[in-house]
């Protein structure tokens, strides 16, 4: 293990069209060609200052930041700033005078402990994701302790010019390349060589950085134009596409991108992460049917609706077709690549091994495969638990309820208008808290509401717990997140409470209710 006791005082990094190629240690004197400064004096984690200068932008670090560190083609360690300097021990894998240290900042979006993989930047409502790398200035050699590097910028930084709607809410953009992935073999040809892959996770969103109502900025990968563009935070989205102009390495583009907001044209939006990613639910839960020789998908007639014990829930077999004659199932459980959607009667757990495979990447009636996907349970907590504020105060926008005589859940959207001649009780009240027969619910239902009704639960081909019949009265819906080797996570309610962070075993057989975004697709 080699401790490594000093490394690094400045930074050459973004903001300009060219780099800074000069080996600085100290920033009292600033090079012709536009950089960014690194305050080792304090100062938030990765703070990036866009008006830093008239010509680049700051960086600000602070004691606990992280970079990456390569020898050889390959991960050796990592080290801490400690609020003077950079230290840590590490393990080399070349021999002595053979190789450089190759040193990679991911904007402490990384790992600690283990090589950075694969890093999402789309969440740059509290920090900028700073990406930079930078070599040693002398090869490795295990008597030396000392080393130094200047870091080159391996991004840029973007300012959007927000009109139409004064919000505070966080905004996001669609479009861009927002992972970033260590390619640590590509790091022995130099200090200009690019060890960073970019690449686009689902609709590319990137939540902007706020420095105030009207300017926002991000720190943005290299990427070509982008023309279709677009952007959405709470209750708005962009009134048309916009071209984001091709983003180069070092890039500072400061005249801005003007994106202009108006409210949505609908009710039925709800956020699903603080980044204010819209999304509608599906009109019912999900159910697949078996017609004696094939099987079809597609959501209940209406939100209430639900199989229980009738057929085919209770003809579930653990062998192909996975029912034993025909019938609609809705109770499923865990989707793997050794189960046919989680229909499947075994109460083996090895029955249902292999990798998670989502609902959504199904035909569902009349939409293709892929336009749908299950909620993680990072966000059906934030869809419960932090729907937003109105006022500074804030709003439960959930509730027990009976909805033409079947007990469940409403779940109102972002934006809530309660129609007239409804009442709407917030909270776990019981099922009688709040009461609709078909005609005030078709008046929440316009309005956005979701109702998710108490469906029961699937042992084997015995179903429990329904919401229709004496006894126990349980409504679990699975996430797309995995617990452990045999569990995952779901949402669970009964009359008066809630639970988000419970499981169940795989061979549980639950309701699933999908999503979709409001702006592209999964």
């Amino acid at each position: 293990m080699k401790k490594i006791t000093s490394f690094l005082f400045a930074f050459a990094f973004v903001i300009g069209l060219s780099q800074c190629k000069k080996k600085v240690e100290t920033i009292s004197s600033a090079p012709a060609s536009v950089y960014i400064t690194l305050d080792v004096d304090g100062g938030d984690r990765v703070i990036v200052d866009p008006h830093g200068h008239p010509d680049y932008a700051t960086v600000i670090f602070e004691a606990g930041d992280v970079i990456y560190v390569g020898n050889n083609g390959q991960y050796c360690g990592y080290l801490t700033y400690d609020g003077t300097m950079f230290g840590g021990d590490i393990t080399p894998t070349s021999a002595d005078d053979e190789d450089y240290l190759h040193f990679y900042f991911m904007g402490n979006k990384g790992p600690v402990g283990s090589a950075p993989s694969s890093v999402d930047i789309s969440d740059q409502t509290v920090k900028y994701p700073v990406i930079s790398y930078g070599r040693s200035t002398q090869l490795y050699n295990s008597t030396n302790t000392n080393y130094s590097t200047t870091l080159y910028n391996k991004c840029a930084i973007m300012r959007f010019n927000i009109t139409g709607a004064d919000t505070d809410q966080a905004i996001a953009i669609t479009g861009m390349n927002n992972t970033v992935t260590v390619d640590f073999s590509a790091n022995s040809i130099g200090p200009a060589v690019n060890p960073y892959k970019y690449s686009k996770t689902g609709d590319g969103d990137i939540a902007l950085h706020a420095e105030s109502n009207t300017e926002r900025w991000a720190i943005l990968l290299p990427q070509d134009e982008v023309t279709d563009a677009t952007a959405y935070t709470i209750g708005y989205s962009a009134t048309s596409t916009f071209t984001v102009p091709a983003v180069n390495a070092n890039g500072y583009y400061d005249s801005g991108v003007t994106v202009t907001l108006a409210a949505y044209d609908t009710h039925d939006v709800f956020t699903i992460n603080k980044w204010c990613k819209p999304v509608r639910l599906s009109p019912g839960n999900l159910q697949a049917t078996y017609d004696g020789t094939s099987w079809s998908w597609d959501f209940a007639p209406n939100q209430w609706s639900y199989i229980g014990i009738a057929p085919g829930n209770t003809i579930v077999t653990n062998s192909a077709p996975w029912i034993s004659g025909t019938g609609t199932v809705d109770l499923f459980g865990w989707s793997t690549t050794a189960t046919y959607f989680g229909i499947n009667s075994s109460r083996s757990e090895t029955d249902y091994s292999g990798d998670f495979v989502d609902w959504g990447t199904l035909d569902i009636g009349s939409d293709a495969a892929n336009t749908w996907r299950t909620l993680t349970i990072e966000e059906l907590q934030y869809l419960f638990n932090q729907q937003p504020y109105e006022n500074a105060t804030r709003v439960d926008k959930y509730a027990s309820a009976t909805v033409n005589g079947v007990y469940g859940m409403v779940l109102l959207p972002d934006i809530w208008v309660l129609p007239a001649g409804c009442t709407f009780n917030c909270g776990m009240h019981g099922w009688n808290g709040n009461v609709y027969d078909a005609t005030t619910w078709a008046l929440m239902e316009a309005n956005g509401a979701v109702f998710l009704p108490v469906a029961g639960i699937r042992n084997g081909s015995g179903v429990y717990d329904l919401g229709n019949v004496p006894g126990r009265h349980y409504a679990y819906y699975w996430s797309s997140t995995l617990l452990d080797t045999t569990k995952a996570r779901r949402l669970y309610f009964e009359e008066y409470q809630m639970g988000l962070n419970g499981n169940a075993l795989f061979n549980r057989g639950q309701s699933v209710r999908l999503v979709r975004y409001v702006f592209g697709e999964f």
